[in-house]
């Protein structure tokens, strides 16, 4: 049972981390609260509450497209840079999750912190090479998108840490790029495979690939070896397969152990499916 006793409402970023910090306390972070309730340790004693932390922002510059974390889904899809950026993939995935009320609470450092494999936003923007900037006490750091769910990182966050931004690299920008989610329904949350293939192309041929999948396996990872069969080369149905297969035989454990084999060739199907569409584009 959870016995909050203590609320705060920090109106910077600076008080907000030395909340998460106060000895003798546990305390958690609250953004949009859609995934925060479900995620709550019994030893939580204080709520730190970040909606005046000023962490809704989109901006652009000739280095990154930068997302603020407390962002919402809705926020995201209002932006002009977003429906554009990477074929529009970003605007795809926030407009794909669930129900206009979720997207309206949500934010997007609560969709890539939240240890749900189901989320959008980490399969995407890992393949769109995206860093995360996290503040500590007294210092803050950038790092990889995929150092949040290392064992050394991920249990810092909302606790001890905050997510404060994500930075897009701006190369990623005209990328050709393809987001894919296959679930029983459209909007429904739990999926079993989510893809994204993000593509450089020139003069018909691809010179870099980035696939990366979600959903089907508990964290968000790339496939260094599928995305090396496709660069430098022109892509056909044959190359696609190839790359699709090595991708799947790369699976490791997987979220839905009971379905490995139905997964498996899922993913396969949807990963040479992205690619020949992204290369299409």
């Amino acid at each position: 049972m959870h016995k909050l006793d203590r609320y705060c409402l920090p109106s910077t970023l600076k008080e907000a981390v030395a909340e998460l910090n106060a000895p003798g306390r546990k305390a958690v972070l609250f953004g949009g609260g859609t995934l925060a309730v479900k995620t709550l340790p019994p030893s939580a004693d204080t709520a730190v509450d970040s909606r005046l932390l000023k962490l809704n922002y989109v901006k652009t510059d000739s280095k990154y497209l930068t997302i603020g974390a407390g962002t919402t889904f809705t926020e995201l899809l209002e932006k002009p840079a977003v429906k554009t950026w990477a074929s529009g993939i970003l605007h795809q995935a926030a407009f794909a999750i669930s129900s206009r009320m979720v997207r309206d609470m949500g934010t997007l450092g609560g969709n890539l912190v939240r240890p749900y494999p189901y989320n959008h936003f980490p399969c995407l923007l890992l393949a769109l090479d995206a860093q995360a900037v996290v503040a500590f006490k007294g210092k803050t750091q950038t790092v990889p998108l995929a150092e949040l769910w290392s064992p050394k990182l991920m249990p810092l966050l909302g606790t001890k840490a905050i997510l404060t931004e994500v930075k897009i690299p701006a190369s990623s920008k005209n990328l050709s790029a393809i987001f894919e989610k296959f679930s029983k329904t459209e909007s429904m949350w739990e999926s079993y495979a989510i893809v994204t293939v993000a593509m450089e192309k020139k003069a018909g041929v691809c010179r870099s690939a980035a696939i990366a999948l979600g959903s089907a396996v508990p964290t968000a990872m790339r496939f260094p070896k599928a995305e090396a069969l496709l660069a430098g080369k022109t892509i056909d149905e044959t190359l696609a397969e190839q790359a699709a297969a090595q991708a799947a035989a790369a699976l490791p454990k997987l979220t839905q152990p009971e379905k490995a084999d139905y997964v498996r060739g899922l993913v396969q199907v949807l990963v040479r499916r992205a690619i020949l569409q992204a290369f299409a584009k």
